[in-house]
């Protein structure tokens, strides 16, 4: 190093991510240096410290913690890994297809997904103006090289026709125009993997001619039903296609949905407020689709299930039912036992006495929330984000799926603070709103339901049973053993699609690769070979459920061995599952099938995430020997494996050799 070289090593600050300066420690140590000098100014003091003992003991602290020198460093740090994340996840892309100018909805879209999607980074494309049909007619253009994940066909009956009214127009070129349309979105059904929304038609402006004769039909609403019942029947059946409600999302729009000024000025089919509106619709579709909704709502009990508080009103003076604030409690637990039959666990986090909570749930009379639909709680008197760390921890879920429901904010900013992974509703201070608010938020979307969807809440409530249960056993074998668990392997058909896709795109955790497939895809792999397999379990606690997905190529050479090999290219469990020995169990079936086709190994592979912990050991667990290749873990069929005694497996595949 020459005599005029410096080195310099330097902490840049991603003001995105943290703005808030916290020196509190640097002054401690400072003082505790007495490197701080005071001097009387008037009626204060000034104190001052040399540069270099202020940059001495920021290097210190910095080396030892980067983030030592910001407010909240734990919110920071999780930004910081979502941020990580996204940069090594593929992006999230989505297309906004239109025949008028969807600019502001584009925008919009842009910054609600920014917005909640913060482990992916998100890319969007819509063709140029008046190009989205030719873009789906040529499999070469922008649209097809941009390979989107998700679709939204946005177009309004007048988008279709180029008009400001619907009015304006007649029947005939109405039908005709639709049936372009349909014929546009089937085509690209069949040549693309992604998922595909469509706008359903409204009527969003008035009629200059009411109810008068309309062509072959009676006015403008009536063409309007007609042609949602041409998209219901040639979308309805098609997977992969879902239909959105543009009449619900206008009439829940607080202000005008059209913005003719707009329209003739640049041909804009929404107004900048509704656009922005239906932007976080789509962005609640996205987070659904893409299993990142909420799986648990964590409650507060006092002025949020019901009004008052128990401990210095006691049970008698609680707001319940009845009048106003009380009716607008019961509401809110009516809406929340509704996203209970949907699949959303409840649980109960409150600063109570527990025995008085819990008789004032199990007795009040307007009490729509009984002990039995809660999957866990803790009432007791300890900080509530640690409360609802054990709760995660009881059930086996990450924070991300879980939303915190207070009423004080002080606790909502606490839960933020320490466990940023959380969901945190704002609810408002009006408990007339609370179910509106809750309705609102992206994280409750919901768009396919499954059988399983249906059993989930009860399914963590036998969760947390179990652990209980568990307890009560020494040995671990003779505690899998008394649960008499089933397994039940089913190949991929119409019947268990659904909740397939489902579990691959929305199971994080216990994921050995996460590589995510669609229907589409699904459909192309097992057409070339690939067999898909559906895991379900039983036990004494659980019905039958479809908990997992084994995916296995068969036909994957090593060429320069010439050995047939069977290539695991995900393996997935759900996190309600596991604990039972089902994890390794799976595998031995696997080895076994490998074995009777004549495969002389079985290859997994690991891919590790920020999250599938969990998953990272099982093909060592199930007795896999780690190749010469990172996170590849091999199992040659020449060697014993025997499933455990107290383990059953039902074989559904009947494969026929293949």
């Amino acid at each position: 190093m020459g005599a005029d070289d410096v080195r310099a090593d330097m902490f840049v600050r991603d003001y995105a991510v943290s703005e808030d300066n916290e020196f509190g420690q640097a002054v401690e140590m400072l003082s505790a240096r007495q490197s701080i000098e005071t001097v009387g100014l008037w009626n204060g003091r000034v104190e001052s410290a040399r540069c270099c003992d202020i940059a001495a003991v920021c290097r210190e602290l910095l080396a030892d913690d980067p983030l030592s020198l910001i407010a909240n460093p734990t919110v920071v740090s999780h930004k910081l890994r979502e941020r990580n994340r996204a940069k090594r996840e593929k992006p999230l892309r989505v297309a906004i297809l239109g025949a008028s100018n969807v600019a502001f909805l584009q925008s919009a879209l842009d910054q609600s997904l920014t917005e909640y999607v913060t482990d992916q980074r998100i890319e969007l494309y819509h063709p140029p103006f008046g190009q989205a049909g030719r873009e789906i007619a040529d499999p070469g253009s922008g649209l097809f090289t941009f390979d989107p994940d998700y679709v939204f066909f946005v177009d309004r009956l007048e988008d279709l026709l180029g008009v400001s009214s619907i009015a304006l127009t007649d029947s005939a070129a109405v039908h005709g125009a639709v049936n372009v349309y349909l014929k546009q979105i089937k085509k690209l059904r069949e040549q693309s993997g992604a998922h595909i929304v469509v706008n359903r038609f409204v009527q969003m402006s008035a009629s200059a001619l009411g109810h008068a004769d309309h062509g072959d039909d009676r006015g403008v609403a009536a063409m309007v039903r007609a042609m949602n019942d041409s998209l219901d029947e040639a979308l309805g059946q098609l997977t992969g296609v879902s239909l959105f409600d543009l009449a619900t999302a206008a009439t829940r729009y607080d202000g005008p949905p059209l913005d003719a000024r707009m329209w003739f000025m640049g041909r804009f089919p929404f107004s900048d407020g509704f656009s922005r509106q239906l932007a976080r619709q789509y962005c609640a579709l996205v987070l659904a689709l893409s299993g990142r909704t909420v799986r648990l709502l964590v409650l507060d009990l006092d002025n949020t299930l019901w009004g008052g508080v128990l401990g210095e009103d006691g049970k008698a003076g609680l707001q319940l039912g009845g009048d106003f604030p009380g009716n607008a409690y019961k509401a809110f637990q009516e809406l929340l036992l509704r996203y209970r039959e949907r699949g959303v666990a409840l649980a109960v986090c409150s600063k109570n006495d527990e025995d008085l909570a819990f008789d004032a749930i199990a007795s009040l009379p307007d009490m729509k929330i009984r002990p039995e639909h809660l999957s866990a709680y803790r009432i007791n008197w300890r900080m509530k984000w640690k409360n609802l760390e054990e709760i995660c921890e009881d059930l086996n879920l990450g924070h991300h799926s879980v939303m915190f429901i207070d009423d004080n904010p002080a606790e909502r900013e606490l839960m933020r603070r320490n466990l940023p992974g959380v969901r945190v509703l704002d609810l408002p201070s009006d408990p007339a709103l609370y179910a509106q608010a809750l309705v609102d938020t992206p994280w409750m979307e919901c768009v396919e339901l499954t059988s399983e969807d249906r059993q989930r809440a009860e399914s963590y409530r036998v969760r947390a049973q179990t652990r209980r249960y568990r307890d009560a056993f020494d040995n671990i074998d003779d505690y899998y053993a008394s649960l008499e668990t089933c397994l039940h392997i089913s190949p991929l058909n119409e019947v268990n699609l659904a909740r397939t896709v489902q579990l691959i795109n929305k199971t994080n955790q216990f994921n050995t690769t996460t590589r995510r497939y669609d229907r589409h895809d699904l459909e192309v792999m097992v057409k070339r070979g690939v067999s898909v397999y559906v895991i379900g379990a039983e036990d004494r606690f659980n019905s039958l459920e479809n908990i997992g997905v084994l995916i296995v190529d068969w036909d994957r050479p090593r060429l320069e061995t010439g050995e047939k090999l069977a290539v695991v290219l995900s393996y997935l469990l759900s996190c309600r599952i596991l604990g039972r020995g089902i994890e390794t169990a799976a595998l031995y079936w696997l080895i076994e099938k490998a074995r009777s086709r004549n495969r002389d190994a079985v290859i997994g592979e690991v891919i590790e995430t920020d999250r599938n912990t969990p998953a990272r050991s099982v093909f060592q667990d199930a007795g896999f020997h780690q190749s010469e290749q990172d996170g590849e873990w091999v199992f040659r069929t020449d060697a014993s494996r025997g499933l455990a005694s107290w383990m059953r497996i039902v074989d559904n595949t009947e494969e026929d050799g293949r």
